[in-house]
């Protein structure tokens, strides 16, 4: 059985060619701050338990590539 982090990594990651986005997995993953309005909260563990629905760290420019991937993609 395949883990979700080597599926997005398959799937995702690599074809896209994502360097600087991966799913948070243990302590020692970087978690940046989550932000809502001007508050700032650090919720590492809030992070990692929505892995599978979006928890993935990324940086804009990546996300970037990805929106762009998703929403234009060619079906065949």
């Amino acid at each position: 059985m395949r883990t979700l982090e080597d599926v997005y990594k398959q799937f995702i990651f690599e074809p896209l060619g994502l360097k600087n986005t991966y799913l948070p997995i243990d302590e020692d993953d970087f978690v940046p701050n989550v932000y809502y309005k001007d508050t700032s909260f650090y919720l590492p563990k809030m992070v990692r338990s929505i892995r599978a629905s979006g928890g993935c760290i990324s940086t804009a420019r990546e996300l970037m590539i990805f929106i762009k991937a998703f929403f234009w993609r060619k079906v065949v």
